[in-house]
């Protein structure tokens, strides 16, 4: 039977979706371990295939993936594509049986350290492809694990042409764009989500005052970067994303565009600043014209069921219902429809198939995030659909449901400070926004647990305040959010307050994280005017009976290099069934002097190949045993609770784990 093809376009298809875990385990596929390999093995992940090797005879092969049994007629097609994640230091060499013999397609080809396409000429008198194998090498013995996407076929001639064709777009934008002389500045908003124009004379004196000068500094450096840039290179079949985890290798870009539509129509509001805001448009315009908000074909694939969550629908529609909102006086009644036709196609059906299908968003971290687009549009739509009914209230109840479940009743989560912060970044400011539109306290619609969430915020920062530990899957030890603003504005007098003026401000230049949070309006606007000079706020001791984290820091007062002398000892434990943790329960870091020492590597980015192992237990200060003086296997995800107990005080800590 001739094998199912997958058409990513008219010129290429994938006859082998490895990341589809309910279509790959039927191809067959099969791993096996060379000589001198131990422990290879085939795992299928949510998002990929992934061979793994414990160890391995440096130089020699470790282990052959095949995928038998192929059909595949090669009339058309004169390139193979194999689609995958591999490190450094490791090395594939792809073979195909073609014609009933096996042959060896091009030299070996060399991992590094990211997602890559490996693209082999077949020979032209090829004429059926019946099986595919990548035998996998690594230069040391250390355990590896690759991550394969897909493999696929390609009509060469036919793709260099389509890619070839650009479709020409303007910057004026007729009709979808008021000139200039045509705006009324008096014309509100379109729905004053976050402020509207009566707000502007408070918070451009809020933009003045100290932390909060440097904070709006920063925002608007940005938007003065995306100036430079011209929003109509932009228009494709898919918004420019940097996490490359999904992307084609020709749609790679460091490029964030939905981040800069809300740096530039909000500092082109704040500053009142035409010509600011004049780009805002077009940067909406190419928003409104980029045919989806995904960022690649294989969210898209014909025929296959996998989808990546609709994290880059939610942040798109974000940033558009936002942009609306602000830029609704130089928009055309057209371009208002064509926003909000966008907004429900491109963005909210997608996000409403994603909170219908999986009922795991409403315990974790996705779900909550996922609903700020839902509030922030819906209230757009809201007033102009006239059936839309009470699609906001239902969107809200969702978010209070999945909140309540993600926040422990200790206030802490199953997760780190980086994605505790990331979740309530997205979450609260949709709440508040709720709250404003109905004029109701939006205390009434948070979590009561949220209220002791500093406590927990306090047991895993750093002793050098605004600073983080790296438990679970932290990529930095600064927040880069506004997470602490906003629970400042929230709860006045909790330990955010204290440690605010190290957060604003400050972000990590190159971090993809940035495309995630976009730093710097939602803190701007709810957080408080004033706080205090920035002081550490780890307890003396606590321990979260849920959330399993335990924390003890002892001072003798004394100072030493400009620091108090103090020892910090930091205890890691979960909940049963946690997300987003390390394979670490039961280890341990130290900070001494408020410099870490025995420290907690975090995570790297999620599209760099090293994070396949950053969780390991060995990679974490706990007790491993060793195999064969190389091998340190992983004790297993907590399916109980692993809580430590103990007390501590100024001078002693006594606990057990």
């Amino acid at each position: 039977m001739p094998t199912q093809l997958f058409p990513l376009n008219a010129a290429e298809v994938i006859f082998a979706p490895l990341h589809d875990p309910e279509i790959s385990p039927s191809l067959g596929s099969t791993v096996v371990g060379h000589d001198g390999a131990l422990g290879a093995r085939l795992e299928q992940g949510w998002c990929w295939t992934l061979v793994h090797w414990q160890s391995a005879t440096p130089g020699a092969p470790a282990a052959t993936f095949e995928i038998p049994r192929l059909q595949i007629a090669l009339d058309r097609f004169d390139e193979l594509v194999f689609c995958t994640q591999l490190q450094a230091q490791t090395t594939v060499t792809l073979m195909a049986l073609l014609d009933g013999h096996w042959q060896t397609l091009g030299p070996a080809t060399d991992g590094r350290g990211d997602r890559m396409e490996i693209v082999r000429k077949l020979p032209a008198e090829a004429r059926e492809l019946q099986a595919v194998r990548a035998i996998f090498s690594a230069s040391d013995a250390l355990p590896r694990k690759v991550a394969m996407s897909w493999m696929g076929l390609a009509d060469s001639s036919l793709r260099d042409r389509l890619l070839s064709i650009k479709t020409p777009w303007g910057p004026s934008w007729p009709g979808l764009i008021v000139p200039r002389n045509q705006r009324d500045p008096s014309e509100p908003f379109m729905r004053g989500l976050l402020f509207d124009r009566t707000d502007l004379p408070r918070l451009r004196h809020k933009a003045t005052l100290p932390g909060w000068r440097d904070h709006i500094a920063l925002v608007r450096e940005r938007a003065i970067g995306a100036m430079k840039k011209q929003p109509e290179d932009f228009i494709g079949d898919f918004v420019p994303v940097s996490d490359t985890r999904y992307l084609r290798e020709r749609e790679r870009c460091a490029e964030v565009i939905f981040r800069d539509l809300m740096d530039l129509s909000f500092i082109g509001v704040l500053d009142d600043d035409a010509d600011m805001i004049d780009h805002a448009l077009r940067f909406l315009m190419t928003h409104l014209h980029t045919t989806h908000w995904c960022q690649s074909q294989e969210s898209r694939l014909r025929g296959c069921i996998w989808d990546q969550r609709c994290f880059v629908e939610e942040l798109t529609t974000t940033a558009v219902a936002l942009a609306m909102d602000w830029l609704a006086p130089a928009m055309t009644r057209r371009a208002k429809n064509l926003g909000l036709l966008a907004m429900w196609d491109k963005g909210l059906s997608i996000i409403e198939r994603d909170m219908y299908k999986w009922n795991y968003l409403y315990t974790m971290n996705q779900g909550p995030w996922f609903c700020r687009a839902r509030v922030l549009a819906g209230l757009l739509l809201e007033k102009n659909w006239a059936h839309l009914g009470d699609y906001v209230g239902r969107a809200v109840a969702d978010l209070r449901t999945g909140l309540n479940n993600y926040v422990l009743p200790d206030g802490g989560t199953d997760e780190g400070a980086m994605y505790f912060g990331a979740t309530l970044h997205a979450a609260a400011p949709a709440l508040w926004v709720y709250a404003r539109a109905r004029g109701i306290d939006v205390a009434s619609l948070l979590p009561p647990q949220l209220a002791k969430s500093d406590r927990f915020v306090a047991t895993l920062s750093g002793v050098r305040p605004g600073t983080l530990l790296l438990d679970g899957d932290n990529t930095t030890d600064i927040a880069l959010d506004d997470s602490f603003a906003i629970l400042a504005g929230l709860y006045p007098g909790s330990v955010y307050h204290n440690v605010l003026g190290k957060t604003l401000g400050r972000e990590q230049p190159g971090s993809y994280i940035g495309q995630y949070v976009s730093k710097g309006v939602f803190g701007f606007v709810i957080g408080p005017d004033t706080f205090p000079t920035p002081r550490c706020i780890v307890p003396t001791f606590n321990a979260l009976p849920n959330a399993g984290a335990m924390t003890s820091l002892r001072r003798d007062g004394t100072r030493h290099d400009g620091a108090e002398r103090s020892t910090r000892v930091h205890i890691a434990g979960c909940k049963a069934n946690a997300s987003h943790v390390h394979l670490d329960k039961g280890g341990f870091t130290i900070e001494l002097d408020g410099q870490p020492m025995l420290i907690d590597r975090g995570m790297v980015r999620y599209d760099d190949a090293r994070g396949q192992g950053l969780g390991a237990t060995a990679m974490h200060n706990c007790l491993t045993p060793c195999f064969d003086g190389t091998t340190f296997p992983s004790h297993d995800r907590a399916t109980e609770a692993v809580i430590p107990k103990g007390h501590g005080d100024e001078t002693t800590l006594h606990a057990e784990v």
